[in-house]
């Protein structure tokens, strides 16, 4: 079976006797009577058929750093012959398998490459680096339930670095240059230009598509975001939604009337004067790593303010049901409206698939 959960998938397996009725957007229905356990599955893709389905969409995945077969030697060959940009490397299913565009931003500060360097052009140094870090965050992802890149090996910079370095941040964490963006295949890729540098001359050599995108290039506009959302001393203003920037003003006694651009300058100002925000060959698979369940993944979410809107767990459960419960009034209401989960048991970008024999 081919399953593609999207960005609203989920797969909810409970009791007969809590089992809730299948929606219009179910697409499997599995039950056991007994074992008293039945499966909802919903998902934008769901085809059934026989192994030469399995066969074929697992010849079109490349490889794939969670699982315990990956063979980088694969994407090295591929890499050496390809003059791509690296930045579409994490994001090409037929290359890389599994990763998104958070952990792309992510993965190449790591291995500081500039998003416009040619595959064909990195040294067999930084590929490791590229793969090393792709296993570990991936890893990590996958033992959390969340897109939580930051670790003891980089190190730790406090607020607002302490769940991701660069995506949707203004400020590299190391150099405390500012961190660019630009687009890349209709998405948006983030760099810092100090810490990621790009030769002059590779910059020459680049497509002339290449080069008008990095002319138009800006500074990083920061934005309420659905799938990495921050929380705490994360949530600078510029991150935060209208509803939550008046609320930050109301509590300062300050105006809150105007438009998203005016509400955070306002708070901005109140609360800095205008001050700079946000101033080995790794071990494939996943066999030895313990996963949190759906429900302990989610009470995270839950304590850390990080909505539900875009789950990186698709599990659902008795024990899940129990957690939401417990929440919140106003956070049932809004969890339940909306769950978006990316996948079972792994944390990965919207473009992952999933093929299971």
């Amino acid at each position: 079976m081919h399953v593609h959960f999207g960005m609203s998938g989920r797969f909810g397996t409970f009791s007969l006797a809590k089992a809730p009725e299948p929606k219009p957007t179910t697409r499997l229905v599995l039950t056991n009577e007994a074992d008293d356990i039945t499966a909802h599955l919903s998902a934008m893709t769901v085809q059934h058929g026989g192994m030469e389905l399995f066969e074929g969409k697992r010849a079109g995945l490349g490889e794939d750093p969670l699982r315990d077969d990956a063979d980088k030697e694969i994407l090295w060959a591929k890499c050496a012959s390809s003059k791509k940009p690296v930045g579409l490397l994490p994001m090409d299913q037929s290359m890389m398998a599994g990763t998104g565009n958070i952990y792309r931003a992510e993965i190449l500060w790591r291995t500081k490459l500039h998003p416009e360097i040619p595959c064909c052009e990195l040294t067999r140094e930084q590929f490791d680096e590229l793969w090393r870090h792709s296993v570990k965050m991936l890893r990590k992802g996958f033992q959390c339930g969340s897109i939580i890149t930051t670790d003891d090996e980089c190190g730790h910079f406090g607020a607002p670095w302490t769940r991701r370095y660069i995506y949707n941040q203004s400020h590299c964490p190391v150099c405390k240059g500012k961190v660019r963006s630009w687009t890349m295949a209709s998405r948006t890729v983030y760099a810092c230009e100090v810490c990621q540098p790009l030769a002059a001359s590779t910059r020459q050599a680049l497509p002339d598509a290449r080069k008008q995108a990095l002319t138009a290039a800006g500074d990083a506009k920061l934005f309420a975001s659905g799938c990495a959302r921050d929380s705490g001393a994360d949530l600078t203003p510029a991150k935060m939604k209208v509803a939550q920037l008046r609320a930050a003003l109301q509590d300062k006694g300050l105006d809150t009337s105007g438009k998203k651009a005016q509400l955070v300058a306002r708070l901005l100002a109140a609360e800095g004067a205008g001050a700079t925000e946000g101033a080995a060959v790794p071990i494939t698979g996943t066999a030895d790593l313990k996963p949190r369940s759906a429900a302990d993944a989610a009470a995270d979410k839950v304590a850390a303010g990080e909505g539900r809107n875009v789950e990186h767990i698709a599990e659902l459960d008795d024990s899940m049901v129990a957690v939401l419960e417990g929440a919140s009034r106003a956070s049932v209401a809004k969890l339940v409206k909306t769950p978006r989960p990316h996948g079972k048991g792994k944390a990965r970008g919207s473009s992952g698939d999933v093929a299971a024999g």
